[in-house]
């Protein structure tokens, strides 16, 4: 409970209490969905739980305008973060035009991620000393992806001429 309460203190001061959270219902009552699934996913990582739990609430959540997210950035703010505990970190990204991630890897539980404005290209590559590309691909929006070291590791970018917007879930405590 004490982590959902945690997450929806972080959704009042992101919104504010009043005028921006009854000018975006809809977008708030998404990631206040959400936010209760992580909950219960948070509580399943130390019986061995991964990011795959949160599919089904991210497929849910939907975004009608790039403004709706926009208001979570304060200016040129990379991310938003919405939760950083023990058990899980919950953030948006904003991916300028021509942005790119390093390579990095997602062990234990793995990370979740799906795109809710705009077109995101994932590089995944080899385990190792030396990675090696092995997938290129374009995550457009409304797609969902998941990433843990079995799979490798990856770099996540914004190639494209307009910016995109990525909401991320990422497990502490997995497998």
């Amino acid at each position: 409970m004490k982590l959902l309460t945690e997450i929806k203190e972080r959704i009042d001061q992101a919104f504010g209490r009043n005028s921006l959270l009854a000018s975006n219902k809809k977008i708030s009552r998404s990631l206040e969905l959400a936010s209760a699934k992580l909950e219960k996913v948070a509580k399943s990582v130390y019986k061995g739980g991964t990011a795959l739990s949160f599919v089904e609430t991210l497929q849910k959540l939907q975004v009608e305008s790039e403004s709706q997210l926009e208001k979570f950035f304060v200016g040129k703010e990379k991310s938003h973060v919405f939760v950083d505990n023990e058990y899980l970190k919950v953030l948006l990204i904003r991916w300028k035009p021509g942005e790119l991630s390093s390579i990095h890897a997602h062990p234990k539980g793995g990370g979740i991620f799906k795109v809710l404005w705009g077109n995101i290209e994932e590089l995944r590559y080899s385990q190792g000393n030396q990675p090696s590309l092995y997938s290129k691909n374009t995550l457009y929006k409304n797609s969902v992806t998941y990433i843990d070291d079995r799979l490798g590791m990856h770099a996540v970018g914004n190639p494209f001429s307009n910016a995109a917007i990525s909401f991320h879930a990422y497990l502490k405590n997995g497998r």
